[in-house]
């Protein structure tokens, strides 16, 4: 999973279930799903 922040920063998340990117999306509140179910959870890789 690829995260672009509006800063222009680009971090990657490695090993995001295709479920877990799916209902992500699908999320009202994206800032705060990510950062609950995503961003703490799985192997962070910064691209720029």
């Amino acid at each position: 999973m690829e995260i672009e922040y509006a800063n222009g920063r680009v971090e990657q998340f490695l090993g995001v279930p295709a479920k877990t990117w799916q209902t992500f999306l699908m999320s009202n509140e994206k800032e705060s799903w990510f950062t609950n179910n995503i961003k703490s959870s799985f192997f962070k890789v910064s691209i720029s």
